[in-house]
C-alpha cells in the first residue's frame, strides 16, 4: 500500500540481509546482556567490544555512496527497522548505558553515520 518494500529482488535481498545482521546476528546478544541479572558488566563489555563491532562491519558492507537508503533511493521498511536500532538505542541519551552507546557511536563507520542521518 505504501510502497515501502523494494520491487527489485536484489534490493529486497540487501534489506533482508541487513535485517538478519541486526535481528538474528546482533540482537540475540543484546537482549541477554542488557537484561542480565548476573555478569551484566562483563556481558555489556563483550557486546561493545565484539558483537557491536561485528555488526557494524557487516552492516557497512551493505551501504553505498550512490544510494541514499539501504536498498535504493527510496525509504523502505528495512531502513526503518535498522535505523531504529541507532536512533532508539545508540543515539538516545535516555537509553540504558548512554556512555557505552556514545562510545559505540564514535566507532560507527562513515557510511552508516550518513545512513542514520
Amino acid at each position: 500500500k505504501y510502497n515501502l518494500r523494494p520491487t527489485d529482488a536484489m534490493e529486497d535481498y540487501r534489506g533482508q540481509v541487513a535485517e538478519c545482521f541486526l535481528y538474528e546476528d546482533f540482537m540475540k546478544n543484546l537482549g541477554p546482556a542488557i537484561y542480565a541479572k548476573e555478569g551484566r558488566d562483563e556481558m555489556m563489555k563483550e557486546l561493545e567490544e565484539k558483537h557491536v563491532a561485528d555488526f557494524l562491519k557487516k552492516f557497512e558492507t551493505l551501504l553505498s555512496d550512490d544510494r541514499r537508503f539501504l536498498c535504493n533511493d527510496t525509504l523502505s521498511t528495512y531502513d526503518i527497522l535498522t535505523s531504529g536500532f541507532f536512533i532508539n538505542l545508540v543515539l538516545n541519551p535516555n537509553s540504558a548505558d548512554p556512555e557505552l552507546w556514545a562510545r559505540v557511536w564514535e566507532t560507527v563507520p562513515p557510511k552508516t553515520k550518513k545512513f542514520v542521518a
